[in-house]
Formats: C-alpha cells, sequence, structure tokens
C-alpha cells in the first residue's frame, strides 16, 4: 500500500502543494481542485488510515538501523536476533495488528504465528520493516510509540494520494451510508488493474459494516 518512498516524495512536493492549494478557487469542491473537504480532521483521516502514519515509522525504523550500520534483511537469518524479537507475544501482536497494519482476524495465536512456516512471510515483514535491530520487540513498541509522526504530512498525502485512491477521510454520519463507493463514480486509470480516481468525489467510512460510502452533498 504505502511505503518509505512516498514521504520522500511528499516532503519534496510539499511547498508546491501548498501553493496549489492556496491558489486555487475556494468555491471549489474537490480534492482535485487543492482543497481539503471543510470538515477535514487530520488525526481521523489518520485512524482511518494507519498505513500512512506507519510509514513514517517504517522510515525511522531504516534510519536508525542505518545509523547502526545494520542491514536488517541480513540480520533476518540470525536466529538469535529474530528469536529475542519472538519472545514477547504481547507486543509481537501489537506490532502485526497496530503497525503492519494486519487485521486482527488473521492473527492466529501467538504459539501458531512463531511455530507455523505458513506465518514466515508475515514475521519477515514485522521483523525488516519494524524492528530496531538489537531490540526486544517490546522496545520496538516502545520506540514506534515515542516516534512523532508528522501530521502535516499526512494531511498533504489526501490531497496528492489519498483523494485520488478514494480514501475515506471521516466516518459516516447517521444516514450518510447510502451509496456504496464504486467504479463508476471515478475516471479509469487503469481498469485491468482496478485502479481509478476518485478525487472529484469526497468518501466517508461507516462503523457499521466498515465500507466507504460516498458523501453526496
Amino acid at each position: 500500500m504505502r511505503n518509505v518512498e512516498i514521504f520522500k516524495f511528499l516532503a519534496v512536493g510539499f511547498a508546491v502543494a501548498l501553493s496549489f492549494s492556496a491558489c486555487s478557487s475556494m468555491d471549489t469542491n474537490s480534492a482535485k481542485d487543492g482543497n481539503w473537504p471543510t470538515d477535514f480532521v487530520v488525526s481521523e483521516y489518520s485512524e482511518l488510515n494507519p498505513d500512512i502514519a506507519n510509514a513514517q515509522r517504517k522510515t525511522s525504523v531504516a534510519s536508525a538501523n542505518t545509523e547502526k550500520s545494520c542491514k536488517i534483511n541480513t540480520l533476518f537469518s540470525d536466529t538469535s536476533e529474530t528469536a529475542k524479537f519472538l519472545a514477547d507475544s504481547i507486543a509481537l501482536k501489537s506490532i502485526f495488528t497496530d503497525y503492519a497494519s494486519f487485521s486482527a482476524t488473521y492473527w492466529p495465536g501467538y504459539e501458531l504465528f512463531t511455530t507455523n512456516t505458513l506465518y514466515a512471510d508475515f514475521i519477515q515483514v514485522l521483523f525488516t520493516s519494524f524492528h530496531v535491530c538489537g531490540n526486544t520487540a517490546s522496545e520496538d513498541v516502545a520506540y514506534l510509540v515515542s516516534m512523532p509522526v508528522d501530521s502535516s504530512l499526512i494531511s498533504m498525502e489526501y490531497l496528492l494520494i489519498g483523494a485520488t485512491e478514494g480514501r475515506a477521510y471521516r466516518y459516516c454520519l447517521e444516514g450518510e451510508a447510502k451509496v456504496l463507493q464504486n467504479p463508476s463514480q471515478g475516471v479509469v486509470i487503469n481498469e485491468a488493474k482496478g485502479e481509478y480516481d476518485y478525487s472529484d468525489s469526497y468518501y466517508c467510512l461507516n462503523k457499521a459494516d466498515q465500507q466507504k460510502y460516498l458523501i453526496e452533498e
């Protein structure tokens, strides 16, 4: 979904995007015109789309490992390092659900997760993306919790990328969940890959069914 490169792009484009937004008409009603919705709240957008903030955390972890001259992909083969990382069941599940953004429904339980080879790829994602070499999993969680997140980059992500992808920016209000998001509301980018530009519309997330709905005017 998101990777560390996206934030390099956002940082470079931040000033340009702000300038574009300031020069756009105040009467426009679309993210494509460089405006946030009038009721946009970055904390709620971040809550609905945790992968965006977590991409910043991945970047911070990568920087920490670089400072330690630690090649995390190579370190994954070090059984003592991985064993230390896998030793804390609570912290490991937290990284799985809160930072790697896997659904809690996919968590098979600590014993199965750490012993069944079916989950080796999941473990590698957690280890290579959210592990600072030398840390235990609980120390990794403490590091991730303490890391400041740049909310301005999250806001800009909505204008530059999130709106195009049709991401929900807030929860649906009562009676608002009527029209599900569907491709007819977007402009085709790549139909074979199911990619559409939804930036002419705004979307909300319905808590009841966790589906995205069109915000009708």
